[in-house]
């Protein structure tokens, strides 16, 4: 397209008002509007708001020219004009409603008088420009105007924004992304786009929409900084647009548009930053991990915690009667299962920080450096050989032995390399869903509770351990079924699991009911007990409000 006439939106205009097009002379019109500060930085508050008439009678090489715009009103500021913007904006209305049924003009080529009509098309803005001069609420989670009332949105917990989870809906009925759930939402996509609505639709849902306008003083205070506004407006508009004084402006297709420059700033620059990974600039961050992993999804972009050392240090406090003693065991604990993998070289998680220790001498060296001697070394590792090598010979399972059940046998096999994944399940008499299975589903079959025998002590001197049930809360995040050759299976349950802490993640409210926060999850790091994982059978079903 090199000119907004080759557009669906001026043929449209054309085919409605022929007598309108039937004429060259006659003028058509683009109004664009943004806020500026005229002082630069030394005040970051005050806003300017010019009101620019483009004309589109000119080759598209000369219409875009600064000489040729028409620079209609000057909004004064210091603040955006808002609803009050309709107010600015009425002379020229009112100038636009003659310039429609026309006035005497001279021409020039042909030495005489004619009518003159001009038509305004459509309005340029950013997207807060948008919500001032079409009356749509461009805040919060129905601030897509092409979705209107039938956007699908969520609001992020941790990144602390509106997303619209539904743009899958506007490809082609037979797109390969449509049937595709691990790489989205983990649902599949059949809806169709929404309706476009017309001038007429509009005006209809701006019946009895109150407008109130001039300078009206917020009631409540201001809003302390980091603090979101999330309840939703029943309507989404805010006012009925002056443009619908035109009489021509409710049958026109395309009323308001966004200027190229933001949509490249906004959305160009934001895909760009993240596909490269832009330090400071991509989307991809924590926060935005964090809120895959709440809502279920992406499960290979979710977070690893812990990343920090003292995090990594407080994740071993197990009894807080005495934390320092469960730091110092977890540490050793880690440290001995450390040294057996490395023994071993077998490849996992924990071995990855020693990948570049290539030689036995080398490993020596640095278990040394944690105060163990070298011919002890030597020793453990001769004797660990030793282990390993009786261990082979002895932990082998004979099919048909009488000394060992079926199922220890079939076991020692291992589960098959296949699993099987559900998204429903039913055990223990209850019917469990996944949390990305129930997402728009009006009942809540994802909540999980199960019980766990914890140690403790009752204080720093108590020496006598005590066995109690540590209740768990969670998420059902997904289902998986193992394989045992044919011959019985295993279901787990994935779960996101709420911190166990008293007052952290779980508390009691006065009226004894158990609130439970999921802000800050457990049990999803690289450590060895970081185990998400649970068997079905154990599973209860909870439900949350």
């Amino acid at each position: 397209m090199r000119h907004p006439r080759d557009g669906e939106g001026w043929k449209s205009f054309d085919r409605r008002y022929t007598d309108f097009s039937g004429d060259p002379r006659n003028v058509r019109l683009a109004l664009a509007s943004d806020g500026f500060n005229p002082y630069g930085n030394l005040s970051s508050k005050y806003s300017i708001w010019p009101v620019i008439l483009i004309p589109y009678n000119l080759p598209p090489w000369i219409c875009m020219k600064q000489t040729n715009f028409i620079l209609s009103m000057i909004i004064p500021g210091p603040k955006m004009p808002g609803n009050d913007i309709d107010v600015y904006l009425q002379p020229l209305i009112d100038e636009l409603k003659l310039l429609w049924a026309g006035v005497d003009t001279y021409d020039a080529s042909e030495k005489k008088t004619f009518k003159m009509r001009a038509a305004l098309m459509w309005t340029i803005s950013d997207f807060p420009g948008l919500g001032n001069l079409s009356g749509w609420n461009t805040y919060g989670g129905r601030a897509c105007p092409t979705c209107n009332l039938d956007a699908e949105t969520r609001r992020l917990t941790f990144s602390q924004k509106w997303c619209y989870m539904g743009h899958r809906r506007f490809l082609n009925r037979d797109h390969r992304y449509r049937q595709d759930r691990s790489r989205f939402d983990g649902k599949v996509e059949d809806r169709s786009p929404p309706t476009k609505l017309t001038g007429r639709d509009v005006l209809r849902q701006l019946e009895g929409v109150p407008v109130s306008q001039g300078k009206v003083q917020a009631m409540g205070g201001k809003r302390r900084r980091g603090q979101q506004t999330v309840v939703q407006d029943e309507s989404p508009w805010k006012k009925r647009s002056v443009f619908f004084d035109l009489p021509y402006w409710e049958n026109n297709e395309l009323r308001h548009n966004l200027d190229v420059m933001h949509i490249e700033k906004n959305v160009c620059d934001n895909i760009v930053f993240t596909m490269l990974n832009e330090s400071g600039k991509s989307k991809d961050h924590l926060k935005a991990r964090k809120d895959l992993q709440l809502m279920g999804i992406r499960q290979d972009m979710w977070p690893i915690e812990g990343g920090k050392y003292l995090g990594r240090l407080k994740q071993y406090v197990r009894n807080r009667a005495q934390p320092e003693g469960s730091i110092a065991e977890g540490y050793l604990s880690e440290e001995i299962l450390t040294f057996c993998q490395i023994l071993d070289n077998v490849e996992t998680r924990i071995r990855n920080s020693w990948s570049k220790y290539n030689s036995l001498s080398s490993k020596i060296i640095q278990l040394a450096n944690l105060g163990i001697d070298r011919n002890e070394l030597e020793q453990i590792l001769s004797m660990h050989s030793e282990y390993r090598a009786s261990q082979r010979e002895n932990c082998e399972v004979q099919f048909g032995s009488t000394d060992h059940s079926n199922e220890l046998q079939w076991l020692a096999c291992g589960s098959r390399a296949q699993a099987s994944r559900y998204q429903a399940y039913n055990v223990n008499g209850f019917k469990f869903r996944t949390m990305s299975r129930e997402e728009g589903m009006k009942t809540q079959n994802s909540g999980v509770y199960v019980t766990s025998d914890t140690r403790s002590y009752a204080s720093k001197r108590d020496a006598n351990v005590a066995v109690g049930g540590v209740s768990y809360y969670g998420r059902l995040v997904d289902i998986i079924e193992l394989n045992y050759s044919g011959q019985f299976t295993v279901v787990l349950f994935k779960c996101l699991w709420a911190d166990t802490t008293l007052g952290r993640g779980i508390r009691q409210d006065v009226l004894g009911h158990t609130c439970v926060n999921f802000a800050n999850p457990i049990h999803t790091g690289d450590r060895e007990d970081d185990e998400p994982y649970i068997l079905a059978s154990e599973a209860r079903l909870v439900f949350y409000v």
